[in-house]
């Protein structure tokens, strides 16, 4: 990784050496979640039929149909797991935050940082512009107070741009890591591994969207902060400017994961399963019979 601090984008580079090592992580993880659905069918064809009594008969086809139909529905699910997640949910929870945000393009950790930068110089270009060293006593306080707020101006913007990268990283860590996770879909006694897998991506993937969301309706207040701010402000208005970013900088943190929380655990699997379950139930009845 050839990452320089003195860019402007080094966090843009960070985030995406990661995405890269998450992908490679689940790409290495696949041919071992393909194996564990086999494994797992076989455990499950042999419970069945230890259950049953009986390895031939009409029991135990219906037994074969469904645990065939089972393992390939999870093993499509486990091939595909890169495209679900990434290109699918990631995008869809992506293009709703930025569609209720109103932005046509989500913006990067490196550009939301580089934002405070930019408040900041805005601050400084006003005590300067029409000061000179003659009257720098005179409006020594007003330094003081401007210099609270870039201090503050840029704690803050560097607090949101890594709230941003983590919630982005959230979604691919976990997304990556949650693959080995589905195949204990199959089997109902295990079925809760798979339900955590699908409940959390869709926790981390809300989060991204909400935080999308609120990034996009602060793009107007930043930029009449921004005009307002290259004016020779008052020191009220300054600290007004600056406790309203912080509690931007607030929601930001907070919002996002009570919106997650209040869906945590809600996603279950119970319905898709059963869905396969009685389906393939059904099918394997009609085939028996017409043998």
């Amino acid at each position: 990784m050839s990452t320089e601090l003195v860019s402007n984008n080094f966090l843009n580079d960070f985030l995406t050496y990661f995405q890269t090592q998450c992908l490679a992580g689940l790409r290495n993880l696949l041919p071992e979640a393909v194996f564990l659905v086999w494994v797992l069918g076989i455990i499950m064809l042999v419970m069945r039929l230890i259950t049953e009594g009986h390895i031939f008969g009409g029991g135990a086809w219906t037994s074969y149909i469904v645990t065939s139909l089972k393992v390939g529905v999870f093993s499509y699910i486990v091939n595909d797991w890169e495209n679900l997640t990434f290109n699918i949910v990631f995008k869809s929870f992506e293009v709703a935050g930025l569609t209720a945000g109103n932005i046509a393009k989500a913006p990067d950790p490196s550009s939301i940082f580089m934002t405070g930068f930019s408040l900041v110089n805005n601050v400084i270009a006003g005590v300067f512009a029409k000061a000179s060293w003659q009257v720098v006593v005179g409006i020594l306080p007003l330094l003081v107070i401007k210099s609270i707020t870039c201090l503050l101006i840029i704690l803050t913007f560097a607090a949101m741009s890594l709230m941003f990268f983590t919630a982005i990283m959230e979604f691919y860590v976990f997304a990556s890591a949650s693959i080995i996770l589905v195949p204990f879909g199959m089997i109902p006694q295990l079925k809760s591994f798979f339900d955590a897998a699908v409940s959390g991506l869709f926790r981390t993937g809300v989060k991204y969207m909400t935080m999308l969301f609120i990034l996009g309706i602060g793009q107007g207040y930043f930029s009449a902060s921004n005009s307002s701010l290259a004016e020779d402000s008052g020191w009220q208005y300054l600290m007004k400017a600056a406790v309203g970013i912080l509690v931007y900088a607030y929601m930001v943190a907070r919002i996002p994961n009570m919106v997650s929380s209040m869906i945590s655990g809600s996603v279950s699997s119970d319905s898709g399963l059963g869905a396969i379950t009685g389906a393939a139930k059904l099918g394997a009845k009609a085939a028996i019979k017409k043998l």
